[in-house]
């Protein structure tokens, strides 16, 4: 009867010991709203939304590597604009961007990151960088994060 009572108790109690452990990677959802501050075509672009994902490597130290991957669909009127010398002026449809970069969590509740990689605009490729202030809620399942 006491192996039988030992070996229950032993099952509820080795899950929350090995349970403690940190995960290897951190992987976060990101729904986001983007909204242009200044365009010559301002019209055109004038706010989008977008989703993505982002995912922290977990070390031992402050600095974490990590990858981004989101993509964003502009609205607006999608009039047409044309340069001085008649050339065309053409809004965004889309951005998608994969970005790396390397993040400093100096405390448990907020973060500062900056990431760079290529951007694709308009069948074009650009180099995108991304500084980020981020802070964490509902311990660190949700962030909030300004770009």
């Amino acid at each position: 009867m006491k192996i039988l009572v030992l070996s229950m108790a032993l099952q509820f109690i080795l899950p929350q010991i090995f349970a403690q452990k940190q995960r290897s990677v951190s992987l976060y959802i990101d729904l986001h709203v983007n909204k242009t501050i200044y365009d010559r075509t301002f019209s055109n672009n004038s706010a989008g939304f977008g989703f993505g994902a982002q995912a922290f490597i977990n070390t031992k130290t402050k600095f974490k590597p990590d990858i981004e991957i989101n993509g964003d669909i502009f609205g607006g009127t999608k009039q047409l604009f044309l340069t001085l010398d008649g050339k065309h002026i053409y809004a965004k449809d889309g951005v998608s961007n994969i970005l790396v970069g390397a993040t400093y969590h100096p405390s448990s509740n907020y973060y500062v990151e900056f990431n760079l990689g290529p951007t694709f605009l308009n069948s074009n490729t650009y180099l995108g960088i991304k500084p980020i202030i981020g802070f964490y809620f509902l311990n660190q399942r949700i962030t909030t994060k300004i770009s």
